[in-house]
C-alpha cells in the first residue's frame, strides 16, 4: 500500500470520528477543549519531574495509601506519555486531545492490522470503523478521563503490536515493545505476549535474532517491577490493592468469588420499563453481544471457519486463530474475577481490551471465507447507533 493511500485513509478515519464525536459533543457538552478534572497521570509526571514517586492526596481520584504516602494506583506508562506535555502546560494539559490523538492512531493501526491480511482498502476500512466505532471503544474517545485515556493507550499499543508481528515486513521488536507498553496501561495485555512468539518461531529467527527483539520489551518490564518494588516493596503491585475500597473488601481487588455473578454480566440483558424504555445499567455493564455486534460477528465467523475446515479439501488450516480465542478467553475470565466490571462506564468497558485479538482473529481468518461484508452493514449500523446514542445519554444522565 502506498503512503498516499495510508494518509487519505487516516484522513478518512479522523474526518469520520470528529463528525461522530462532535455530533455527541453538541448533545452533552464533553468537548475536548475543557480541563480534564481526572488527570492522575499529569499528577505522577509532574511529581517525577519534581523527583518524587508520591503524590499530593486527591480525594476524587483513585489514589493508593501505602506507609503514610500517597501513589497513583495505576500502571505508570500513561504518565510517561504525558511527561512531555507538563513540562510545558503543567496540570493543564490537553488530555482530551492527547486521548483522543491516540484513539485515532488505535483506529488507524486498526485498519492496518487489517491491511497485513485482505486486498481491499474500503473493506478494511468499514471493518476498522466496525471495530471501533461500533462498538463502545467510541465511548473511550469521548473524554481523556485517566481511566479511559489508559485503556485507549493500551487498546492502540496492542492492536500496533499485531500489526508489526505480522506485517510484510515484520518487526518483533517492535511488536514485543509496543505490547510492553500496552502492558504499562493494562496489565493484563500481557497475555497476548505468546501469540507473538508464535508468530516469532515461524520466522525462524536465530538466538542472536530472538535476544535482540525481545530484549526491549523485557528491559521496559523490569523498569516496570522495579518502580512497583521501590514503592510498594512488591514488583508485581501496581497500587490498586492500597485502593480503600480494595482494602476494605472481603475478598479483595481479584477473587473467585466475583467470577460467576461477574460472567453473567457478559451476557445479561439489561431490563425493560414498564414504559418500553430499556434501563441500560451504569456501573458495571450489560451483555457485550447487544452492545458490541463486531465481536458476535467474529464469533459467528471462528463457527464458519471451524466449519470450513472440515468439510474443505484444503487442509492448510492455521490454528493460530483458535489459539488467540483461548487467550481471549483466558483474559475474559480473568477480567471477570476483578471486583468490578469497570465500574461507572457505559456498555462493558473492560471487554474493549481484548477487541485488539478479535481484529487479529478477523483478519487471520476471512482470506479462508468467502464474505459479503454487505451483510454486516446492518450489524455496524445498529453498533454504531447504539454506541453514539448510549454514551451521549450516559453523560447527559
Amino acid at each position: 500500500m502506498t503512503s498516499t493511500s495510508d494518509k487519505l485513509v487516516f484522513f478518512i478515519i479522523v474526518a469520520t470520528t470528529l463528525a461522530v464525536l462532535i455530533a455527541m459533543w453538541s448533545f452533552n457538552g464533553h468537548w475536548p477543549t475543557d480541563t480534564s478534572s481526572y488527570n492522575t497521570y499529569a499528577i505522577q509526571a509532574q511529581a517525577w519531574l519534581n523527583g518524587q514517586m508520591h503524590v499530593a492526596d486527591h480525594s476524587h481520584l483513585e489514589l493508593a495509601h501505602f506507609q503514610g504516602k500517597t501513589y497513583v494506583s495505576f500502571p505508570p506508562f500513561p504518565s510517561v506519555i504525558m511527561l512531555p506535555f507538563v513540562s510545558i502546560f503543567g496540570l493543564s494539559t490537553p488530555d482530551h486531545f492527547i486521548g483522543l490523538f491516540f484513539g485515532l492512531l488505535g483506529i488507524f493501526f486498526t485498519y492496518k492490522l487489517l491491511r497485513n491480511f485482505l486486498n481491499s482498502i474500503p473493506i478494511s476500512l468499514f471493518l476498522a470503523l466496525f471495530a471501533t466505532l461500533a462498538s463502545n471503544y467510541l465511548f473511550l474517545l469521548q473524554n481523556g478521563w485517566v481511566w479511559f485515556f489508559a485503556q485507549t493507550l493500551a487498546y492502540t499499543f496492542t492492536v500496533m503490536a499485531f500489526y508489526f508481528a505480522t506485517a510484510s515486513k515484520r518487526s518483533f521488536l517492535l511488536a514485543l515493545l509496543f505490547l510492553s507498553f500496552a502492558v504499562g496501561c493494562r496489565p493484563f495485555q500481557l497475555i497476548y505476549a505468546p501469540i507473538i512468539l508464535i508468530f516469532m518461531t515461524r520466522e525462524n529467527l536465530s538466538i542472536q535474532q530472538s535476544i535482540r527483539s525481545i530484549l526491549p520489551a523485557v528491559i521496559v518490564g523490569v523498569l516496570y517491577a522495579l518502580y512497583n518494588y521501590v514503592r510498594f516493596g512488591s514488583i508485581w503491585e501496581f497500587g490498586h490493592n492500597y485502593l480503600p475500597e480494595m482494602t476494605q473488601s472481603t475478598y479483595g481487588q481479584f477473587s473467585l468469588h466475583y467470577l460467576t455473578a461477574n460472567l453473567q454480566k457478559l451476557y445479561s440483558l439489561p431490563p425493560i420499563q414498564n414504559n418500553g424504555i430499556v434501563d441500560y445499567p451504569h456501573f458495571n455493564g450489560f451483555s457485550i453481544f447487544l452492545l458490541n455486534p463486531f465481536i458476535t460477528l467474529i464469533l459467528l465467523l471462528l463457527i464458519l471457519y471451524i466449519i470450513h475446515f472440515f468439510i474443505s479439501k484444503d487442509k492448510k488450516f492455521d490454528q493460530i486463530p483458535l489459539i488467540v480465542l483461548g487467550f481471549v478467553l483466558i483474559h475474559t475470565v480473568v477480567i471477570c474475577m476483578h471486583i468490578t466490571m469497570g465500574g461507572w462506564h457505559w456498555g462493558n468497558r473492560y471487554l474493549i481490551d481484548t477487541i485488539p485479538a478479535f481484529v487479529l482473529m478477523l483478519g487471520m481468518i476471512a482470506p479462508k471465507l468467502n464474505i459479503n461484508w454487505f451483510y454486516s452493514i446492518p450489524l455496524f449500523a445498529y453498533g454504531f447507533t447504539l454506541n453514539a446514542i448510549g454514551t451521549t445519554l450516559f453523560y447527559l444522565r
